[in-house]
Parts: structure tokens; sequence; C-alpha cells
């Protein structure tokens, strides 16, 4: 099985529809949701992610896109 290392970015770009490159990440996310891959994150890609999540959504939105992230990762 393949072990992708997503970086932030990455993850950001699929949460926030960041154009252009929010399609390439979500495929790679259904990758690895699907069990096609095993996805990997930095230890300080969480706390980054909701970070920076939280500084265009509210913060419910935000825990529900952490929430979102671990049970995938």
């Amino acid at each position: 099985m393949k072990r992708i290392l997503l970086d932030t970015n990455i993850l950001l770009d699929v949460v926030l529809a960041r154009k252009p490159h929010a399609e390439a990440g979500e495929e790679l996310w259904e990758t690895i949701e699907g069990h096609d891959a095993e996805g990997h994150l930095a230890a300080h890609s969480v706390t980054t992610f909701y970070y920076l999540v939280r500084k265009q959504r509210d913060h419910l939105q935000s825990k529900h896109a952490v929430q979102s992230l671990l049970q995938v990762f």
C-alpha cells in the first residue's frame, strides 16, 4: 500500500476549497479515505490546520473540519 505524507496546505486547499489545487487535494483525500493509500500528517499539521481554518471559518466549523481530518488520517 502506498504511504502519502500530506502537507498542511493540501488539507487547507480541500477544506477551504482553494482553487486551483482543491480538486487534486480532494482526489488524494478520497484515495486515503477509501483505503487505497495510507495517509500521514506531520504532528504539527493538526494544530496549524485548526488555526488557519479558524481564521476563515467559525469555531464550530473549524472543530468539525479537525474531526473530519482525524477520522481519515
